[in-house]
């Protein structure tokens, strides 16, 4: 069971079950962040925003369209960001990348906890310090933060991810030893 409160993250109301279902779609090859890999139709821009190539517009969708005036928001501008660079050497970072990505290279010290587990695993999070959160380019990572900040986790997103980590000259790290490299 989860500690996360009920959130407006997705129909069922909880965080679990949001980020549980957004695993379940990386999974399966689809809404992977990073250059839209993963993603049959279309890209996910580095900002977190999805492009996507479709065909015509079903006009009883365009009559219930909201008005062109309105902006969408993406998942990366719902809380927080820094850069890989800002992150302080003695921050509790969460990387929330799946497990062959963390194999390939992490941050030293860094937890991790796949975000699809990030609901059963919350107990292993601090609340009492900023949890700066960590994915490949910062899409995952902010959806991961947008959940705990909304939990009550004081949380920041690492908005370049792991790729601004490495372009930073941060330290990276494997536990098997070999040539750390982000996947």
């Amino acid at each position: 069971m989860s500690s996360f409160p009920p959130t407006m993250l997705d129909g069922q109301g909880s965080v679990e079950s949001s980020t549980q279902q957004m695993a379940e779609r990386a999974a399966a090859g689809r809404c992977r962040d990073d250059a839209g890999a993963g993603t049959p139709a279309g890209r996910i821009h580095p900002s977190g925003v999805s492009t996507h190539r479709v065909g015509p517009a079903d006009p009883e969708v365009m009559r219930s369209s909201p008005p062109r005036g309105e902006q969408s928001v993406s998942m990366s501008d719902a809380v927080p960001g820094v850069p890989a660079a800002g992150v302080p050497d003695d921050a509790f970072l969460l990387d929330v990348r799946e497990p062959d990505e963390w194999e390939a290279g992490h941050a030293p010290g860094a937890r991790h906890i796949p975000l699809g587990e990030l609901g059963a695993r919350s107990e292993e999070i601090p609340r009492d310090a900023e949890v700066y959160v960590i994915c490949r380019s910062g899409a995952r990572s902010a959806r991961a933060a947008q959940a705990l900040t909304g939990a009550g986790w004081q949380a920041l997103n690492v908005a370049d991810g792991m790729h601004g980590w490495q372009a930073a000259g941060r330290q990276m790290t494997t536990d098997s030893g070999a040539e750390p490299f982000v996947a």
